[in-house]
């Protein structure tokens, strides 16, 4: 009896270090996707103004001039990071797969109190090992994912120091918009887990600190970037609600799947390899409906017997909410990083789910059995996270294994193209971005990029569909216009030429020509 005594109490510290040695790999990794734009060369990173500067400027400062993301404490551990250990990729991994350890070992320590032991255990252990994880602790900028659960945990964990609970809430919303759903998480908890002793009215005192520090976050967030909305510049940005909630339906158990299932994972589930639905009769629809109703069933017939399935359940569509889409749209249709805090609900589910099947079927030796199964599949996950993880160690492997699970991923196919014409492999490059073309024929970033790869090759026919294309479609944008006039001149058509850059000169808002000007000036097309 001692010695299983022993065993629990060093388990969370246990759980926690199996995180971080089943993500050890991503120290080999480098900046992949965004890393570069939000880390390695954001200026509010590289401590070009002050630190009080992160607290007015938005997340993507480093790319674009606006933005509608406010995470300054998230910037603020870049900043520190870099300080500490300098500007290259290794000390950010570290940090990011540090956290995840911690983050493990607070969901253990939080499912103790939640669902007791064995319970707690063996959730922790499936949620130290998931695959789903991977995006958020392997890719630097998954950080903002990290944080914000882990101080999520610690102000759930602290939930009777109203006032401690209420700042670790606030210290989460700074690092990621969505940590604001954590009130609702504890009402989920008060509701289906009600403790006996303790008054009605104590509860709502700590709503009322939790509600004071959203309305000091939102306001402060009002100030730098505005109001909450939809992204402008997101998959649903011109889609009609009903169309955004049906596909959102669908996301739903498509994410469930991958819960179960992690084996075919992906960095990038843009347009289009995430349909938008077609109507109420979508089969994506009905299958996200039917996975949301055996959940619902299988909360409903487990309620008496194992509340914590129930619980977890609800914990991880409640912390998916605001990531969701069916709220408002946000900029990403389905990304595996916005899994992390809600999959500590559904590994919760899972492992109750386990030691209630393994009571049911085997009560004498039900310990042991649910033991045996969540070893066995934490062991798989583990296997599949450390191999998954390496697919983050350069912009190429990250790339090529993405197109390779989501060939339908039109950014999926522009971003192997970049990689594939900076290393020199042109005909490889033309490749990505046809594919590009033939996905997302809207899309201008494609076309300008294949224009100007054929335009390099003197292919001067071919380059200017694609760029003239590139125009049309992009038309704020001078870059294009400018490798138009280029190609048509190679074509002989000098005056076609000029007359586009007579256009460009009068056109001073044109985005991208002020430091070109000079030579339209000359009637010259600088590349």
């Amino acid at each position: 009896m001692q010695g299983d005594t022993a065993l629990l109490r060093y388990a969370p510290f246990v759980i926690g270090l199996l995180g971080v040695l089943v993500f050890a790999g991503a120290l080999l990794n480098g900046f992949t996707f965004d890393d570069p734009h939000i880390v390695a060369e954001n200026p509010a990173v590289l401590g070009e103004e002050g630190w009080l500067s992160l607290l007015t400027t938005h997340y993507w400062s480093g790319e674009k001039p606006t933005g509608a993301l406010w995470r300054p404490l998230t910037l603020a551990t870049y900043r520190l990071n870099r300080d500490l250990t300098g500007p290259g990729p290794f000390g950010f991994h570290l940090v990011n797969i540090l956290l995840h350890g911690i983050a493990a070992l607070l969901v253990c320590l939080l499912l103790r109190r939640l669902a007791g032991e064995p319970v707690a255990t063996l959730s922790a252990l499936l949620f130290a090992t998931h695959p789903i994880h991977t995006e958020a602790v392997a890719s630097i900028v998954g950080r903002a994912e990290l944080l914000a659960a882990l101080f999520v945990l610690a102000a759930w964990l602290l939930r009777e120091r109203p006032w401690t609970s209420a700042s670790l809430f606030l210290l989460a919303m700074l690092s990621k918009e969505s940590a604001a759903i954590f009130p609702a998480l504890l009402v989920a908890e008060d509701v289906l887990m009600p403790r006996a002793g303790v008054s009605p009215r104590a509860p709502w005192r700590r709503y009322a600190l939790h509600a004071a520090a959203l309305v000091i976050f939102l306001a402060a967030r009002f100030q730098v970037v505005g109001p909450v909305a939809g992204d402008p510049a997101g998959p649903f940005a011109q889609i009609d609600p009903l169309t955004r909630i049906l596909t959102a339906v669908g996301v739903l158990g498509r994410g469930l799947f991958l819960m179960l299932f992690p084996v075919k994972l992906s960095a990038d589930y843009s347009f289009d390899q995430i349909p938008l639905a077609t109507g109420a009769l979508d089969p994506a629809f009905l299958a996200g409906l039917g996975a949301l109703a055996a959940c619902v069933a299988a909360g409903v017939a487990s309620w008496r017997r194992a509340r914590a399935i129930p619980l977890g359940l609800a914990i991880y569509f409640v912390a998916l909410l605001p990531v969701s889409n069916l709220l408002i749209g946000i900029g990403v249709m389905m990304a595996e990083r916005l899994f992390y805090l809600p999959s500590v609900g559904f590994c919760l589910a899972s492992g109750a789910a386990i030691a209630w099947l393994a009571g049911a079927l085997s009560p004498r030796r039900a310990v042991a059995a649910a033991t045996l199964v969540t070893l066995l599949v934490a062991g798989a996950y583990a296997a599949r996270s450390a191999r998954r993880t390496g697919d983050w160690f350069d912009q190429l492997t990250l790339f090529e294994a993405t197109v390779g699970t989501s060939p339908r991923s039109a950014l999926a196919q522009i971003n192997l193209g970049g990689v594939y014409a900076f290393l020199g492999r042109a005909a490889e490059a033309e490749e990505a971005w046809r594919r590009a073309i033939a996905i997302a024929p809207h899309f201008p970033s494609p076309r300008y990029s294949l224009g100007g790869l054929l335009l390099a090759q003197k292919r001067y026919d071919e380059a200017v569909v694609h760029l003239r294309e590139a125009a049309r479609l992009k038309p704020d944008d001078c870059m294009p216009v400018v490798h138009l006039a280029e190609a048509l001149k190679g074509q002989g058509k000098a005056g076609e030429a000029d007359e586009l850059l007579s256009l460009a000169k009068e056109r001073p808002g044109l985005r991208g020509c002020d430091d070109l000007r000079p030579s339209l000036e000359t009637g010259g097309a600088a590349r």
